[in-house]
């Protein structure tokens, strides 16, 4: 299992919740790989480079979710007709 992160993007403006610096803001997304082509979950995170605060926003798990909608392959789903 290996872990990398994306590119930091800087927000414009924001104040650090936790040192009060504006403009140190970061968002990155970082991915949990079981393997080369299977992500186990990705973490939305927020961070301020000037006293290094880091949290995770939102957390994302894909293992489960089916990789081919088409064929029906990679996922345990039916399915299900939806009224009209």
């Amino acid at each position: 299992m290996s872990t990398s992160a994306s590119r930091r993007r800087f927000i414009a403006g924001a104040t650090c919740p936790q040192c009060g610096e504006v403009d140190k803001v970061f968002t990155q997304t970082r991915s949990v790989r079981i393997s080369d082509s299977e992500v186990a979950s990705e973490q939305r995170e927020r961070g301020c480079v000037a006293c290094d605060f880091l949290e995770t926003i939102e957390e994302v798990v894909t293992k489960n979710a089916p990789s081919d909608v088409k064929s029906g392959e990679g996922g345990d789903w039916s399915p299900v007709k939806l009224p009209e």
